[in-house]
C-alpha cells in the first residue's frame, strides 16, 4: 500500500499538469464552460491572466474628512487582496472581489444608465457598503479617486477622476 501511494500521487500530479496547460493554452472549445471557469480560477497554477486584465486596470481611493483634516486615500479592495495573499483568508478575497464589483458597476456604465455618478442605482449599495465598513460615522466628506490604468505598445497611461460627496 506505502508503494502505490507515491504512483499514484504522481499520476495525479501529471494528470493536474497536462489539464493546466491544456486550460493555459485555452482552447476555443472550452472556453465558456464551467468546468474551464472552475478550473482557470481555483486550479491553475501560476499567475496566468488574460489581456483585458492587464491592459486595462481600474483602482478606488478612497478618504474622508473629518474635523477639516482629509484621511490618507485608502484602496481597500488592494488592502484586502493583500490580506488575502499574507494570510491566505478566503474572506480577505471575497471582500476584495465584492468591493470590486460594486466599483467596476459604479465606474463602468452600461448603454442608457444614467451618466452622472451619485444618480445611479449603483451608487446607493456601494456608498452603503462602504460606510458600513470603512468611513467614520463623524466623516462630513467623502473623496471617491478612480484611477485607471491602460497599457498599450509598452507605454502606461493613468487617468483618474475625482468625485466629492458632503454628507
Amino acid at each position: 500500500m506505502q508503494q502505490r501511494l507515491p504512483l499514484v500521487l504522481a499520476i495525479i500530479l501529471i494528470v493536474h499538469l497536462a489539464v493546466s496547460l491544456f486550460f493555459i493554452v485555452d482552447p476555443l472549445l472550452l472556453r465558456g464552460t464551467r468546468l474551464s471557469k472552475i478550473y482557470k480560477s481555483y486550479l491553475l497554477p501560476g499567475p496566468f491572466f488574460s489581456d483585458v486584465k492587464i491592459i486595462d486596470n481600474y483602482r478606488l481611493h478612497v478618504s474622508w474628512r473629518v474635523n477639516g483634516q482629509w484621511s490618507v486615500p485608502k484602496d481597500y479592495a488592494m488592502e484586502n487582496f493583500k490580506s488575502y495573499q499574507s494570510q491566505l483568508n478566503l474572506s480577505s478575497l471575497y471582500r476584495s472581489r465584492l468591493e470590486r464589483t460594486l466599483y467596476l458597476k459604479l465606474l463602468l456604465p452600461h448603454e442608457g444608465q444614467e451618466p452622472e455618478l451619485f444618480n445611479r442605482k449603483e451608487f446607493i449599495p456601494f456608498i452603503e457598503y462602504h460606510s458600513e465598513h470603512y468611513l467614520p460615522k463623524t466623516a462630513d466628506s467623502i473623496r471617491l479617486t478612480f484611477v485607471h490604468k491602460k497599457v498599450t505598445d509598452f507605454t502606461i497611461k493613468t487617468d483618474s477622476a475625482n468625485y466629492l460627496l458632503a454628507r
